[in-house]
């Protein structure tokens, strides 16, 4: 369970003229409870060097959305994850879509939301 403390301190300052004019400040403190995910992850394939597994995320909105502390919806993620590690070498990659949440935004293979990387196995 996320337990958040949120400490905000701003200022807005103008130039007019070569001087400086506050035109507001404010602070302000928050804490609590977050937003809780739920997270699984199932392998789906893997025989040799190759694996292909899918995860799925849940985002509830149980955080206080006017203190900050929550987004205020729920949102889902479906991710689909390959990874392929012949030697000395590994590739790992991962796409999904996200629905739902602060932006209800829906993105299939965009880069934002993929990944890719090869890395270098040390050991077995």
């Amino acid at each position: 369970m996320p337990l958040i403390d949120l400490t905000v301190d701003g200022r807005r300052n103008s130039v007019y003229r070569g001087q400086t004019f506050l035109q507001a400040s404010g602070d302000a403190t928050a804490n609590g409870i977050g937003d809780i995910a739920v997270r699984g992850k199932y392998m789906v394939y893997s025989a040799g060097p190759a694996a292909v597994a899918a995860a799925g995320e849940v985002r509830l909105p149980t955080g206080d959305e006017a203190n900050l502390l929550g987004t205020g919806s729920r949102s889902f993620r479906a991710t689909g994850v390959v990874s392929y590690e012949p030697g000395a070498l590994a590739l790992h990659g991962n796409a999904g879509i996200v629905r739902g949440g602060v932006s209800d935004e829906e993105e299939e293979f965009l880069p934002s939301r993929q990944g890719c990387s090869v890395t270098v196995k040390v050991g077995d």
